[in-house]
């Protein structure tokens, strides 16, 4: 099974609705997936309550409070359930395709990574129901929904205890997702692009 790890931006507006949503997403895809929220931004810890979902408020963090990558994988390390684990951003909607592709894997160590499919602004998506199929099709069809290029990465499937040896990175920072790709060529990690295997979507916001 799997664990989603992630840090999320305040838990306030717009922002904590998408966030919801993508939880929601992920707790969805089976009933023994676990969700970990790391930090400590306004209204997570309500946010994580009122979901179902483990919260740990103190991380290791950057002199600007941004949580360092490491110490998100370390903790999972030690206490996430699962030995699958997958880090991903708070806007990040998935589907219960995502088990079915890890499934396949059979390298001891390999780092599962894709391209996102944009939602357009105010197109909404409920990735838990089993009409999303449709929903996307009609999306694309639409031009409200395409695939990003491959210039950026939001989700990274691990098995745990994989990142021993990683340089403190900064999560959300400018080529901090090429920077786990280069650590994994470097050390002979297998890596996989799983962009036909499931879909990642992204639920629109402004910055």
């Amino acid at each position: 099974m799997l664990t989603f790890l992630t840090s999320t931006k305040p838990f306030t507006g717009y922002a904590g609705k998408i966030q919801q949503n993508a939880i929601r997403s992920w707790l969805a895809i089976h009933p023994d997936a676990e969700v970990i929220v790391y930090g400590d931004g306004e209204g997570v810890s309500d946010a994580c309550g009122e979901i179902g979902v483990r919260h740990v408020p103190d991380v290791s963090c950057s002199p600007s409070g941004i949580p360092y990558f490491n110490g998100i994988v370390e903790h999972a390390r030690i206490h996430a359930r699962h030995d699958v684990q997958c880090y991903l951003n708070g806007d990040i909607l998935m589907t219960e395709e995502v088990i079915k592709a890890i499934e396949l894997v059979e390298f001891p160590r390999y780092l599962i990574i894709g391209q996102r499919i944009d939602l357009a602004e105010g197109v909404e998506l409920d990735a838990t129901t089993r009409n999303w199929k449709a929903d996307i099709l009609e999306f694309a069809n639409n031009r409200k929904a395409r695939l990003h290029e491959p210039t950026g990465m939001d989700y990274f499937i691990f098995p745990r205890g994989m990142w021993e040896g990683l340089p403190p990175l900064v999560i959300g920072r400018v080529g901090y997702d090429g920077a786990l790709v280069a650590f994994c060529l470097r050390n002979k990690i297998s890596l996989i692009n799983a962009t036909l295997a499931f879909p990642a979507f992204y639920q629109f916001h402004d910055y």
